[in-house]
């Protein structure tokens, strides 16, 4: 891959240098793949995480919000098929969503064994901050703290 070797200029040999030298953990130098191949499998899975912590947010504000919106009762709900097939229609796009960000998740696990340490190294770290943000964010104990005001769809 031409595109982890540096041009002729000598700042770029010099962080290259650096970059080969300097790395942490098991992955000693930050421009090969990963030798244990853990990486790329570990972004995989925050990845996915990030996606079922979402998915469950979503599918318990779409209960809640479809059992009870403005006060109408459940078994109006039921009686109402238009109401019905637009939930239906959300939830399958909801899924081809899901799955498409599941599929992506598992297909960057390929791309990620033939990339350079140092970007698996910059993309889990990106994820994991991402999932923290994710649990974070949507604390309700967090959401109190800072003062933001709970609505009807808000969920734990």
């Amino acid at each position: 891959m031409s595109f982890m070797y540096p041009i002729a200029d000598h700042n770029s040999q010099l962080i290259h240098s650096q970059l080969s030298t300097e790395g942490i953990l098991w992955f000693s130098n930050l421009t090969l793949s990963d030798p244990y191949l853990v990486l790329p499998f570990l972004t995989a899975v925050v990845n996915l995480t990030i996606v079922q912590v979402i998915v469950s947010q979503l599918m318990d504000k779409l209960l809640s919000h479809s059992l009870c919106h403005q006060n109408v009762c459940f078994a109006s709900i039921l009686h109402s098929n238009e109401r019905l097939r637009k939930m239906e229609k959300k939830t399958k796009m909801h899924a081809i969503l899901t799955n498409s960000a599941r599929g992506l998740s598992v297909a960057l696990i390929p791309i990620g064994l033939v990339m350079p340490a140092s970007v698996c190294w910059y993309w889990f770290v990106s994820s994991t901050m991402g999932l923290c943000q994710t649990w974070v964010l949507h604390s309700k104990a967090f959401r109190q703290h800072i003062g933001v005001q709970s609505t009807h769809t808000n969920t734990n």
